[in-house]
């Protein structure tokens, strides 16, 4: 079935150069993330945020920042910009409506998600990615996922990069149920920790469809 990852986004609620993912600034005004929330709560804090004729949502691969009350400048802090779709930080002026060109880094529509039976985690663990941008940090008490993700080849490149690869994601394991898994809602989303990406395997010669393995920590 079709599956979806959705990046969690830092934040500690204050516009810093040191918070890369918290504040967009639209016609003057700042909606600045209260909390670290996944993509899809940022959001609609940032509509709300906004208020007025504002709305930000959700496109094809891309996020849309609209304005029913005319036109307006547009700006991210940080990476934000990259995070939702866009290809800059600044530049936006002269519309009431601007959608992200990009493929954005904080989610993720795939062709199929597919989960293998969880392991129980019992000890400490800790993993450093070969190119040494992050630390994967697993305690015990947790639940260990392997996740397989089909993409577009062109999704895995922008994939390899994203807020998806570290720290906190919700993986959705049937885009039609928005509920947590649990023993009786067994296709619903997990929210976990990535703990390793594991491998990439493609479909056939062709590689237009590939596949990013990965283990995925869930705290019980």
């Amino acid at each position: 079935m079709a599956g979806r990852i959705e990046a969690w986004l830092y934040s500690t609620g204050s516009k810093t150069e040191y918070e890369a993912t918290t504040t967009l600034t639209a016609g003057g005004t700042d909606a600045i993330l209260s909390t670290s929330s996944v993509l899809a709560d940022a959001l609609t804090e940032w509509t709300a945020d906004l208020g007025g004729g504002y709305t930000v949502t959700w496109a094809t691969n891309s996020v849309t920042v609209a304005n029913t009350g005319g036109n307006f400048t547009l700006s991210f802090t940080g990476n934000l910009h990259k995070a939702l779709g866009f290809a800059s930080a600044s530049g936006y002026i002269g519309s009431d409506s601007y959608t992200g060109a990009n493929q954005a880094l904080a989610r993720f529509d795939v062709l199929k998600m597919e989960c293998s039976p969880i392991r129980e985690g019992q000890q400490p663990n800790m993993r450093t990615y070969r190119h040494g941008r992050v630390e994967s940090f697993a305690f015990a008490k947790m639940d260990y996922w392997q996740l397989l993700f089909w993409m577009t080849a062109a999704q895995a490149d922008d994939f390899a990069v994203s807020y998806c690869v570290a720290g906190r994601i919700r993986a959705y394991q049937n885009t039609s149920d928005v509920t947590a898994y649990s023993a009786t809602n067994t296709d619903g989303y997990l929210d976990g920790y990535v703990h390793s990406v594991d491998r990439l395997e493609t479909f056939d010669a062709s590689e237009d469809v590939v596949a990013y393995g990965m283990t995925l920590a869930v705290p019980r």
